[in-house]
């Protein structure tokens, strides 16, 4: 039920994949969603490879949207990963995948418990303390970083910050997170 209301909200953001219906039998309740059919980010990623500076930023700015209506309509997504990204056929981005998402986390407000994807979890998820809507904001940042790397997998204490863009496009993220 929580994915279902969250494609609800989902429908005033260009970024965030979109419900059509949705419809229950005596045992299931069924949501169908729009059809997206490129493929999903880490494909895209898997791909191209390493992404240019500009390419980079245009992916980001546009889950920076997704990220920000979520987070403004309260929900934290807590999966967020190139696997739950969809591709459009004009090169748009959706976040997709709502079923492990949190609601009502407004401001100050906290959660706990462990849900998502370890390789994309913050620090503080992991270690089991209580977490808000940062940790959206630390996966984007992961995912960032396989944009601009190439490299599969993030490891943590082992960041090369040496890529001058790469800065520039993280600290403008920072900004629009507070």
């Amino acid at each position: 039920m929580v994915e279902r209301r969250v494609l609800q909200l989902a429908s005033g953001s260009p970024f965030l994949l979109h419900g059509q219906f949705a419809f229950q039998t005596k045992d299931l309740v069924l949501l169908g969603m729009e059809y997206i059919n490129c493929g999903d980010f880490d494909e895209l990623l898997q791909r191209k490879g390493c992404l240019d500076s500009p390419c980079a930023r245009f992916y980001a700015a546009e889950l920076v949207c997704g990220i920000q209506h979520l987070h403004a309509k309260g929900i934290v997504h807590r999966d967020l990963k190139p696997d739950n990204i969809l591709v459009t056929s004009a090169g748009h981005l959706k976040i997709a995948d709502f079923g492990l998402a949190l609601e009502d986390i407004y401001g100050d407000r906290t959660a706990s418990g462990y849900a998502g994807t370890p390789d994309f979890m913050a620090p503080e998820m992991l270690s089991g303390e209580e977490y808000n809507a940062a940790i959206d904001w630390y996966a984007l940042g992961i995912i960032l970083n396989i944009m601009v790397t190439s490299r599969s997998k993030y490891h943590r204490g082992r960041f090369n910050a040496s890529n001058i863009e790469a800065k520039n496009i993280i600290k403008k993220v920072n900004i629009f997170s507070m």
